[in-house]
Order: structure tokens, then C-alpha cells, then sequence
């Protein structure tokens, strides 16, 4: 019998569980054992799960022997007492709040299309489970360690996180949406007028303007003493020679009023050249200002993301794909705080789980007038929602089955619809 409790002891303290030898403050193994000596096992509620994993070695191991009667039936009763102990036990299940996957109510209930998913799944199969509110960073780290038995909330399938929990099957697909501040046609056209009067503009004006008046006086200077008439005169001669260059500059080209001298035309060439740089040098400017994604809140492409600043959630999946591809970034520890910002103009964009931007752009940010945005089409990579659950679990399949079933419900594309208002989300 000795034999048979040092290799309890042993497994234990493999598992990490506490392992008790005493007849008090514990689930004692009496019955043919009585004789021979009490074992008692302290069952904390946190390490349930482990004990049922550890008591299923125990079986493995000892039976790989000849194991003496009583050893049998003390290792059979530890298997029923505490499969019986975990079976009354409610699921722990992990939880953090993260819209529109799991919110919290003003009365402490929880609400959100991951609750809803989880909610039909254990009525379906007939568990129980507690919500266990949890940080974000330690979810998957407690169901690995048998502290929580699953979670619910915005957790996405990756490589690394498979080694160390099972997953469902995803119940809805998101991606990395960006947030734009929502304008109206009106808003976006003041927004455009002010922009083209910055100080870039404003210098290529100047530099142009000059130009301009340098070259009229150098045409001036070549041709008022020398032309029937076109740059005779003071002021007015001047002030043809400024048309000439204006209209030859802008590859117009009346003709009315033309150089007959040498130098005159040597200038009037070097001119056209010079002036196809600056207007193409002011277009290029002006069209950066005044782009039509500017005017619309529209981004088709990567190349358009990269020339805004964007806010994003501190260590989540959108900083660290944003800092990979040369983007810059501004982190905020709450994404209301940056949207709150992106309204204000310091930001440019907000970039997140696309499916957490479209419940606040379809519930209007909860009400916060401050708050309005326009989710955009574009996004940036997708990702696959699931639920993480407990290695080695009996349950697995039953919940996978029951997911599939509940997903493809008119239930639940209602629940979608009302938490994101969107039809189009794959799930």
C-alpha cells in the first residue's frame, strides 16, 4: 500500500496538485483501506480538472502492474469520488469584456455574440458553467494551467496559442478593420478647403509666383525694345510679358502675345520646361490634399493606410501587424479613449477587430455623439474567432457539434445582426 500512495504522491506533484496524507480536512478513501491505512486527498476547487487528469494516470499506472486488491479498489474509489466531485462542479469559464463579443450589463449579467454562442451550447448539452471575469493576457495561460475550463471573448485561433489549448470550430470570421471619422459631404469639403490652404501649398504658390515674376521680367527686359509692340511701355509691357509666361507656363498657349528675339525665345523654352516641374510638382501636392479618399473616408489598399496615423489597442494583434509592415501607430490602452481622439482629428484612423469597430459604428458608440465613425471596406487580414477550451476535455465534440448547429440557425444571424448590424460577416 506504501507503493500505491508514493505513486499518488508522485503524480501529484508532477501535476502540481496539492497531495494530503491525513484523515482530517480531506476526502478520506476508507472502506477496504480502513485497515491498512487513511488516505486523504485535498481536492482544491481550482485543480478539480487536474485531479481528473492526474486519476486517469494513476489508473494507467497501477493497473501496468499486479496490483494487490485492496490497491485496486483504493485507486477506484479516488477515480469515482472525484469524477463525482468534478461532475457537480459548474464549468469555470473565463470571460472578458470586449464588444460585441462579451459586454457586461449595469446588473453584472453578460451579454455579447460569444455569450450567446456559449449560452446555447450548454443548454443544448445541459452544463453548467460560471463566468469568471478575467484579463485578456491570462485567459488562454489559466485554461492551459486547469485553472478555467474555457473562455469567451475576442480570442482568435493562431500557431502558438494551438500548442497549448483545443479550439472549436471558429463561429465567426473577423479581420483587422480600420475606423474612419465619419463626415458629412459638407464636413469633408471645409475639411478639403482648409487642407489646401496648408503651408506646402502655400510655399509651391510662392515659388511659382516668383518664378513668375522673374521671368516676366527677364522677357520684359529681351523684348520691350525690340517688338512692335507686345512689350512696349512700362507697367504694361510688364504686365504682357507676366501673361506670356502665366499662359506658357500652364502649356496654354494663346499666342497672342509671343518673343521675336533671340534671348526673348532662349527664354521662353527654358520656361516651358521649367513650368511643366512646378505645375506638375503643385498637381501632385494639391491631388495628395484632395484625394478622394480623403473626400469619401474610403482606403483600397495598404498603400492608403500607411499615409495616415493610426490608434490601436496596446500588444494587440492590429499594433503588432501595423509596426511589421512600417505603419505608424499610436497605443491606447482603451479603444473608446481612441476613437474618442480620432473624432478630435489627432488621429487619422483607429485599426482593430473589424467585428468590435462595426458594433460601435452600428450602435452608434453607445449613444457618444463625440464618437462617430465609418468602418471602411478595406481590411487588413482576417482572423478566426473561436473558443478555447481545455486540452484532453470529453465534452470537446459535443460542443463543436452544438456550436455548428446553433450557427447555422436563423437565431443565431439575428444575434449577429443586432450586435453588428452587418449581413455580410461570414460565420
Amino acid at each position: 500500500m506504501t507503493a500505491t500512495i508514493e505513486r499518488l504522491a508522485h503524480i501529484a506533484q508532477e501535476r502540481g496538485i496539492d497531495f494530503v496524507l491525513t484523515g482530517g480536512n480531506a476526502v478520506i478513501l476508507s472502506g477496504f483501506a480502513r485497515n491498512t491505512i487513511d488516505i486523504g486527498l485535498m481536492i482544491c476547487t481550482e485543480h478539480r480538472s487536474r485531479w481528473l487528469d492526474a486519476m486517469r494516470d494513476i489508473g494507467c499506472r497501477l493497473f501496468n502492474g499486479t496490483p494487490s486488491f485492496r490497491t485496486l479498489a483504493t485507486a477506484l474509489a479516488a477515480l469515482f469520488l472525484l469524477a463525482a466531485t468534478a461532475a457537480a462542479e459548474p464549468l469555470r469559464i473565463g470571460i472578458h469584456e470586449k464588444p460585441p463579443y462579451a459586454t457586461q450589463n449595469p446588473n453584472g449579467s453578460w451579454t455579447g455574440i460569444g455569450v450567446t454562442v456559449w449560452d446555447a451550447i450548454c443548454k443544448v448539452n445541459g452544463f453548467e458553467y460560471t463566468l469568471v471575469p478575467t484579463p485578456y493576457e491570462s485567459l488562454l495561460t489559466d485554461i492551459s494551467s486547469g485553472k478555467l475550463d474555457a473562455a469567451i471573448g475576442e480570442l482568435e485561433v493562431t500557431a502558438d496559442s494551438v500548442d497549448d489549448v483545443d479550439f472549436t470550430q471558429p463561429y465567426i470570421v473577423s479581420s483587422l478593420g480600420i475606423a474612419l471619422p465619419e463626415r458629412t459631404l459638407g464636413e469633408a469639403w471645409r475639411d478639403a478647403v482648409a487642407e489646401f490652404f496648408n503651408w506646402e501649398i502655400l510655399r509651391i504658390v510662392i515659388g511659382i509666383l516668383t518664378a513668375l515674376v522673374i521671368v516676366s521680367v527677364l522677357v520684359w527686359l529681351a523684348e520691350r525694345r525690340h517688338h512692335t509692340g507686345h512689350f512696349r511701355g512700362g507697367i504694361h509691357g510688364f504686365g504682357s510679358a507676366f501673361w506670356f509666361s502665366a499662359v506658357t507656363m500652364t502649356t496654354v498657349g494663346y499666342g497672342d502675345k509671343t518673343p521675336s528675339t533671340f534671348l526673348g525665345r532662349t527664354i521662353a523654352i527654358a520656361w516651358m520646361l521649367a513650368g511643366v516641374l512646378l505645375v506638375s510638382a503643385f498637381t501632385a501636392t494639391v491631388a495628395s490634399s484632395m484625394s478622394a479618399s480623403r473626400l469619401t473616408g474610403s482606403i483600397s489598399g495598404v498603400a492608403g493606410v500607411h499615409q495616415l496615423l493610426c490608434g490601436v489597442l496596446r500588444s494587440s494583434e492590429a499594433e503588432k501587424t501595423l509596426n511589421d509592415i512600417g505603419i505608424r501607430t499610436v497605443p491606447f490602452e482603451d479603444l473608446r479613449i481612441a476613437l474618442a481622439e480620432l473624432g478630435t482629428g489627432r488621429l487619422e484612423a483607429v485599426v482593430a477587430d473589424r467585428n468590435t469597430l462595426l458594433y460601435y459604428q452600428h450602435h452608434k458608440n453607445d449613444g457618444d455623439p463625440r464618437l462617430r465613425i465609418r468602418v471602411a471596406d478595406f481590411t487588413l487580414r482576417d482572423s478566426l474567432i473561436a473558443i478555447p477550451i481545455r486540452k484532453g476535455q470529453g465534452y470537446y465534440e459535443k460542443i463543436n457539434q452544438s456550436l455548428l448547429e446553433f450557427t447555422g440557425t436563423p437565431e443565431w444571424q439575428a444575434a449577429v445582426r443586432n450586435w453588428i448590424g452587418a449581413t455580410d460577416v461570414p460565420f
